[in-house]
């Protein structure tokens, strides 16, 4: 095989290489606002904010840090499933932090450019959410091939008709 030959493949390889790892890294329009992994989050809201878009705000509250792109408006991760008595769950973080929209997935996908964080911030309807906010590590015993992205939710309904909720997950609020 000729020397020309061999380089371009060694070349070939490389630029495949670097298409794989810049794909790995590339995010969303507001890259930080999804905490994407294997983690399971359990809440209560003071009211139902499942169809409404959330925001990530800042830690005193005052301004939007991040917020969903439009794109991500038909994202069904980023939608809760619901589960008994009022909670929700999610795989997608939103965090502690988070606050909701009077704005639904669906009008939010109507847009068709960008939305300012001013405007956004507008458009807050709730700042502080959650009654209660659990975390878990998604280990074995909570995954099933069917239920919400593979984790076993009758598992879950059942944790939550007991009472033992801080028993399995860590209690943020």
């Amino acid at each position: 095989m000729s020397r020309y030959k061999i380089m371009k493949k060694i070349c070939l390889f490389i630029l495949l290489i670097l298409f794989v790892i810049s794909s790995l890294c590339l995010t969303c329009e507001r890259g930080d606002f999804y905490n994407v992994g294997s983690y399971i989050y359990v809440y209560k809201t003071k009211n139902d904010y499942s169809e409404n878009v959330p925001v990530m705000l800042s830690n005193d509250k005052a301004k939007i840090k991040s917020y969903p792109g439009l794109s991500d408006a038909n994202n069904i991760r980023l939608k809760p499933e619901k589960l008994i008595n009022g909670y929700y769950i999610v795989h997608i973080a939103q965090g502690i932090n988070t606050g909701y929209l009077s704005l639904t997935w669906e009008e939010y996908s109507q847009y068709e450019l960008p939305i300012s964080t001013d405007s956004l911030y507008s458009l807050l309807i709730q700042k502080d959410p959650f009654i209660e906010y659990y975390t878990k590590y998604k280990d074995e015993s909570f995954i099933v091939e069917h239920g919400c992205f593979g984790t076993d939710t009758a598992k879950i309904n059942n944790i939550i008709l007991n009472g033992e909720l801080e028993l399995y997950f860590e209690r943020l609020k």
